[in-house]
């Protein structure tokens, strides 16, 4: 059955409603038919017009109520998109459902078309050489909550909140290194993005970076594995390492020498030490670990005793890895210093991160995903937005599709094949779109119509 009527949120006006007109609208509230705008003051999966309206880096007049017409989506880039995403995963968790569409640098790879005689596994392959070769440049997010008060027919009611996402794949140097992203550019698809309004501009300079949640985590174990390294070197014997190669001898006693001599010297300023490989980045957390190299503890013990100096791990301009030591006397100084080093690099993981946030609480959310002829954007999304590499056959990549789409992934074209009498034989966007969205629900109209009687 289809819903009744839909409210797209925010209202047309807010200055969080910057118009996103590409055609990753497709993916938004106006998927679904509609033949009243709801009313919907005073409803939990609304916040404050205000609110949402000062997560927007445009200007304009804030509206304090629905105004009858349907609004633009609400659009995301990298500089309202740390407000934005508490606000997404709010949605996300108060919906019923949601839909999603992608608009990317391309679909097909030179000579890899569909052909009709591809089994499952020879579509699926070239699908997945695809997904590794072009990237997503904007993702389209529709967050639907069934209203429990009818509309004045008795029809059924659903609130939308809908959010264009611009993405863009950037480099990140320091403690969050991301290599720099080598995608490729179909002529066709980007002529196709141009003639429906897309802003290139805004999607390089302003797209929210992106790497894979599962990569996200990768850093995120190896900035504890930097830790613990740093704090825990020489403890143990799995960390411990014989010095039995003079040259190493050598290696470590200029090290402490060095170390001695800047701690003697009294600056503040840190000491960066050279940039080595990680053999002997490994003896170099071995040797600062040990206390009796820096004169201490004393014998009768000192629990307050402090060598005087911090570890950390940065990285220069070049990306090469060092180790760095900052001073500081007291135990509690440099407890705090390491917390606010560690916090600095998480932070800064996230960030390099960014969409993966987003990616993550759809599937956390665990409430059923809508697409129309969705292949492609499932593929591309978990691709680029979840697992990094796909499944190499068609039945893993199912299993994977069924690990962040937790609720169930419903496919509107493969639905269209089942209600013939409703659409005829023509399951495109276009014809659904045209069939179930009455003509005067837009930015521009009132949204008033009946429900639509083939139902």
């Amino acid at each position: 059955m289809v819903p009744s009527a839909v409210t797209r949120w925010p209202p047309r006006g807010s200055p969080a409603t910057e118009t996103g007109s590409s055609a990753s609208e497709a993916g938004s509230a106006q998927k679904v038919g509609a033949s009243k705008m709801a009313t919907c003051a005073g409803d939990p999966f609304m916040m404050d017009l205000r609110e949402l309206a000062a997560t927007s880096d445009s200007g304009g007049s804030v509206p304090t109520a629905i105004d009858g017409k349907a609004a633009p989506a609400v659009d995301v880039t990298r500089h309202n998109f740390e407000v934005m995403l508490p606000i997404v995963r709010r949605y996300l968790e108060a919906c019923d459902f949601f839909a999603f569409d992608c608009e990317m640098t391309g679909l097909f790879l030179e000579g890899q078309n569909h052909n009709y005689l591809d089994d499952m596994e020879e579509r699926y392959a070239r699908i997945a050489r695809a997904a590794q070769s072009f990237v997503i440049n904007q993702f389209g997010l529709s967050c639907f909550q069934r209203q429990e008060e009818p509309g004045p027919d008795g029809e059924t009611q659903y609130l939308a909140a809908t959010f264009n996402f611009y993405l863009f794949p950037r480099s990140a140097r320091g403690p969050a290194y991301v290599a720099s992203r080598r995608f490729m550019c179909d002529a066709e698809s980007l002529s196709f993005l141009a003639s429906q309004g897309f802003d290139f501009n805004r999607c390089i300079y302003d797209g929210v970076p992106f790497i894979p949640v599962k990569q996200r985590d990768e850093m995120l174990r190896q900035l504890d594995r930097d830790t613990n390294t740093v704090l825990g070197a020489g403890e143990g014997p799995r960390n411990h390492v014989e010095l039995t190669k003079p040259e190493d001898q050598m290696f470590v006693q200029e090290l402490v020498e060095s170390v001695r001599d800047w701690l003697a010297s009294g600056t503040t300023d840190p000491l960066d030490l050279p940039a080595v490989n990680g053999y002997l980045r490994l003896l170099t957390y071995q040797a600062l670990a040990r206390p009796e190299h820096f004169g201490g503890p004393p014998e009768n013990g000192a629990p307050d005793w402090h060598p005087g100096f911090v570890v950390k791990k940065v990285n220069d301009e070049r990306n090469c890895t060092r180790v760095r030591l900052v001073r500081c006397a007291l135990v509690t100084e440099a407890s705090a210093l390491d917390a606010a080093d560690r916090e600095e690099r998480r932070r800064a993981v996230m960030a390099a991160a960014g969409f993966a946030a987003v990616w993550e609480a759809i599937r956390e959310c665990g409430r059923p995903g809508v697409g129309h002829n969705c292949l492609f954007d499932v593929a591309y999304s978990i691709a680029q937005f979840g697992e990094g590499q796909l499944p190499r056959t068609w039945d893993g990549f199912k299993h994977v599709t069924a690990h962040w789409f937790r609720g169930g992934l419903f496919d509107t074209k493969h639905i269209c094949r089942q209600l013939p009498d409703l659409l005829g034989s023509e399951t495109s966007l276009a014809t659904m779109f045209s069939s179930l969205v009455p003509q005067d629900f837009g930015p521009t109209g009132s949204g008033e119509r009946r429900g639509d009687e083939r139902v």
